[in-house]
C-alpha cells in the first residue's frame, strides 16, 4: 500500500519514493515505511502482471475533496488523483492488469462516528467507493469491492474487524486477503 494522492502512480512507474519518505518524517504511524520502501525498490514492476491499487481512506480521512467538476483530473481531488495514477500506470505498464481494491467499512470510535456519518470533505466513504467504481468503469480497470466485507450491525464489530476502527485485525486482514484471492480465482 503506497500512501499519497497521485503519488502512488509516480512511485511505481518511476521509482519515486520521495513522497513516502516525506510522510514517514512528518506523520505518526509510519515506522514501517523504510522497510516497505526497501521492499518496493526490489520489485521489477516491468515484470508485474497484476497491480492492485488500494486507494481511499487516507484521502477520505484527510478531507480531500471527492472531485473538481471544472477540472476532472485535478490531482488534489480523490477522483483526479486516482484517474491520474491509473492512466500513468496503464501507459507505463500497458500489459499489466490493474485492479482497484476499495477500502472496507470503518469506524471512528474516538469521535463517535462511523464512515456512514462522518463526512470530512462533505462525502461519506461509500461515496468515495462509488467514485472509485465509476473511475474504474470509465478507465476500463477492475474493482474488488471490499466496502461491504465487514459487518457493522453490532457496536462490537468495530473491534472484531479492526484494532482501532480503521486498521484491520488479523481476522480483518484474512478477510481482505481471502476476498482478493477469491476474486482472482473467479476472474482469471
Amino acid at each position: 500500500k503506497i500512501r499519497g494522492r497521485a503519488t502512488q502512480g509516480n512511485t511505481v512507474a518511476y521509482g519515486d519514493y520521495g513522497p513516502q519518505k516525506t510522510a514517514h518524517v512528518k506523520e505518526n504511524g509510519t515506522a514501517y515505511f523504510p522497510e516497505t520502501i526497501a521492499g518496493l525498490r526490489e520489485i521489477d514492476f516491468e515484470g508485474v502482471d497484476i497491480i492492485l491499487i488500494e486507494h481511499g481512506t487516507n484521502d477520505y480521512n484527510s478531507g480531500v475533496p471527492l472531485r473538481n467538476e471544472e477540472e476532472p483530473e485535478d490531482e488534489y481531488t480523490f477522483v483526479g488523483a486516482l484517474t491520474k495514477a491509473i492512466n500513468l500506470l496503464k501507459n507505463k505498464f500497458p500489459d499489466a492488469r490493474i485492479i482497484i481494491v476499495t477500502p472496507t467499512y470503518c469506524w471512528f470510535p474516538q469521535m463517535g462516528y462511523d464512515c456512514e456519518t462522518w463526512k470530512p470533505a462533505g462525502a461519506t466513504l461509500a461515496e468515495y467507493v462509488e467514485a472509485e467504481k465509476q473511475v474504474a468503469m470509465e478507465l476500463g480497470v477492475e474493482v474488488i469491492d471490499n466496502y461491504t466485507l465487514f459487518s457493522h450491525d453490532q457496536e462490537s464489530d468495530c473491534y472484531k474487524y479492526t484494532v482501532d476502527g480503521l486498521h484491520a485485525t488479523e481476522l480483518g486482514r484474512k478477510m481482505i486477503a481471502d476476498a482478493i484471492v477469491q476474486y482472482l480465482l473467479d476472474n482469471p
